[in-house]
């Protein structure tokens, strides 16, 4: 069986390699634009810390884990309102700091009724269909925690034994 499209054509869709995959939505957030990883994977939808730094968190006994297995240390939950194409929307997110963005997670897809059309990369949102991106290109440094005390002299080099998030 063949999965190559027939001569002359070229593949379509969210996978075509010229397109990639178009799983971002851009938001506001008070008035500030960013993104937001729409993730069919994720059961319920997470926050960086970084976005609500002041903001009072709900208690919560959830946990979470990645797909690896590893523990996602959860700080709380909050509600917040955001804009999708000038369309007013919310959502409860899990926050946490070893997040590195917000993720918008079935929960949030289940609860509001949303159609995701993975070859046309748009999310069906009260009515109206918007465009996803793909994943901002941007300089990220990814959290690494040290999983015990080192010291490190001058001039050296040591194996610092760590695990990454």
């Amino acid at each position: 069986m063949s999965f190559l499209p027939p001569e002359g054509q070229r593949a379509q869709g969210a996978f075509s390699q010229t397109l990639g995959t178009r799983t971002y939505l851009n938001i506001t957030v008070a008035g500030r634009n960013s993104t937001c990883l729409l993730d069919t994977g994720c059961d319920l939808s997470m926050l960086p810390r970084r976005f609500v730094p002041t903001t009072p968190l709900a208690p919560t006994s959830i946990r979470m884990y990645a797909a690896n297995g590893q523990k996602i240390p959860v700080m709380g939950a909050v509600t917040i309102s955001f804009e999708l194409a000038a369309v007013p929307v919310n959502c409860r997110f899990l926050v946490s700091d070893a997040v590195d963005e917000p993720l918008l997670g079935i929960d949030w897809l289940e609860r509001n009724n949303y159609a995701w059309h993975f070859v046309r990369g748009t999310l069906l949102i009260s009515g109206k269909e918007v465009s996803l991106v793909g994943r901002p290109r941007r300089p990220t440094v990814r959290r690494v925690y040290a999983e015990e005390n080192v010291v490190v002299t001058p001039r050296t080099e040591v194996e610092v034994p760590v695990r990454l998030t």
